[in-house]
Formats: C-alpha cells, structure tokens, sequence
C-alpha cells in the first residue's frame, strides 16, 4: 500500500508541481549593492528545460544607476547577471505590461468600438483623445504599448466590459498565477506608487508577454497613427523605447517612468543566433542612462556567456 501512495504522489508532483518548485529558488551570499554573477539564480529544470549558458569571463558586469537589473536567460531559466533582483520597487508603467496580458485574456475583439469617457482621462502621459472620440480598441492597445498612453490604457481596460476594480483584481490574480510573489497592482496604468514587482518577477513577467505576437509586434513599431471615427482627427505618436533606433534585435520592450519608480526599462532581445535575454534595468538615474546601461548589458552578456551547440 505504501509503495503505491509513494508513486502516487511522485506522479502527482509531476503534473501539478507543489508551490516551493514553482517559485524559484535565491541563492545571493554577495553584498547586497553589487551584482551577483558566481552564483546565478536558477529556475527549476521541468519549467526552463533549455540549456544553459556558461560563463566565459571573470567580468562581474557593467557598472549601473539602476536600483535593480536583471539579465535572465528565459531558455534556461538563468539570471547572467543580478543587482538587488529581489528588492520591491515601484515598477511605473511597466504596470502596462500585465494590463495588456489580462485585457487579451477579454479581448471584445480589435475592431470594436470604444467611446472615450471623462474617467479616462489622465493628465499625465496621455494622447490627444478628447471626450466623446470613437476609436477602436487595437489602436488604444497600441498607444497602451507604442506610446505608454495612459488614457488609452484606461480605455482599454475599459472595453473589456469590467470594472477597474475587477480589471485589477485580474491582474493580481494573473501575478499570483504566474509565481509572482512580490508583484501587486492598484491600478492598470502604473501611475500609482502602489504597482510594485522587483527586477526578477519583471523579467518573468517580461519575457511571458513579449512571447505574445501582438505585444510584441505593439512594442517594436517605430510610431503609430490612426483617425477618430466621428470625428476624423488624425492621432500620431513615437515609441517611447529609444533602442528601437539601436543595432539590437528586439522583440519587445517597456519603458515607465513615475518619480518614485525612476526611469525603468525592460527589453527582450538576442543575439542572431537564437539566444534569447530579457534584461531589466528599475530606477535609473535618468531618461537616457536606462537605455545606456541595457545596451551595455545587453553587450556584456553575449560578450562573457557562451551557450551551448544545439
């Protein structure tokens, strides 16, 4: 009888992994303000089967304003590189990330029609949307994703049909789901303080959405124009995301911004060869130096870590 509950139970742990495997493991014995490269967070091997890189270099890394970085390896399940990876911050519009992931979960459809409110409206970082404009809801998942739009972003959740509170409630449940232990919303465009995460669970988060086609084709487009449909203004924006202009391959990234989350940003890339990172930079000291220091990691990365043949 024992011996048949024993195998029971394995065969179970299999199919439904109990939640200490799920959430990964830490192992950080370095000083709490330097990069950990000795010793990287890995993920368990049944949820990133990949191989693993390995490191070529003694190179600790770049020097970065950041608060926190990660480099993770979503094949492996590998952090290359970690500053303060663990440590909750306020995440800004990186929020937008997740609202995008739980408003495909109800998609009314792209072509649907949305009519933009006075509760849409936000002062801070917005389009040119007036009150009683008709747009459809692909352009306002662009301006969410191109753009950072905050009214489009609360228009969008909007279209779902459910209320703030629940859209929200959503996107806590979506977090919990996907592992993220330290990550919560309070609302869907990252404009409140409340959105935290830290530069791990981003990278996670990160690279789930930009495996999605729609998000990361949103968050690669140069700009974006559409027209209102009554009242035929013609509506143009600009990426936010400033290595679009770069030699990077990308195919995905978010920038946010807040005063007290800093300057933030999060990009996938690879290197040509089928090599996979998302790295994460939080709280840089200025617009530009977030776009510098991925770059630079971005580098360092494929410079000082070799994957294996296929």
């Amino acid at each position: 009888m024992l011996p048949s509950l024993l195998i029971s139970a394995f065969i179970i742990t299999q199919v439904v992994p109990p939640a200490f495997l799920i959430k990964p493991l830490t192992l950080d014995f370095a000083n709490a303000d330097q990069p950990t490269i000795a010793i990287a967070e890995e993920y368990p091997s049944h949820i990133y089967p990949g191989k693993k890189p390995q490191k070529i270099s003694p190179s600790l890394g770049i020097d970065t304003t950041g608060a926190s970085a990660v480099v993770f390896d979503p094949i492996g399940g590998q952090q290359l590189f970690r500053k303060n990876p663990n440590t909750v911050r306020s995440i800004a519009s990186l929020t937008k990330l997740m609202t995008v992931l739980v408003f495909l979960d109800h998609n009314p459809g792209f072509g649907q029609e949305v009519e933009i409110t006075e509760a849409d409206q936000i002062a801070e970082g917005s389009i040119g949307l007036e009150v009683g404009d008709k747009v459809i809801v692909r352009d306002l998942f662009y301006a969410s994703l191109v753009n950072s739009a905050n009214n489009a972003t609360q228009a969008l959740a909007r279209s779902t049909g459910m209320s703030r509170e629940v859209f929200v409630a959503a996107m806590n449940q979506r977090a919990k789901d996907m592992g993220l232990s330290n990550t919560h919303f309070v609302d869907v465009t990252g404009l409140d303080p409340g959105n935290v995460s830290t530069a791990s669970e981003v990278a996670r988060m990160a690279d789930f959405a930009f495996r999605n086609a729609e998000i990361s084709q949103a968050t690669t487009l140069p700009n974006h124009e559409f027209t209102t449909l009554n009242t035929n203004r013609t509506i143009r924006f600009n990426n936010t995301n400033k290595l679009l202009e770069s030699f990077l391959h990308l195919s995905g990234g978010k920038t946010g911004y807040t005063e007290e989350a800093g300057y933030c940003l999060a990009i996938r890339t690879d290197d040509g060869q089928g090599h996979d990172i998302v790295v994460v930079d939080l709280g840089t000291a200025g617009p530009d130096e977030r776009f510098q220091e991925v770059k630079g990691l971005i580098s360092w990365t494929f410079e000082n870590w070799r994957w294996p043949a296929d």
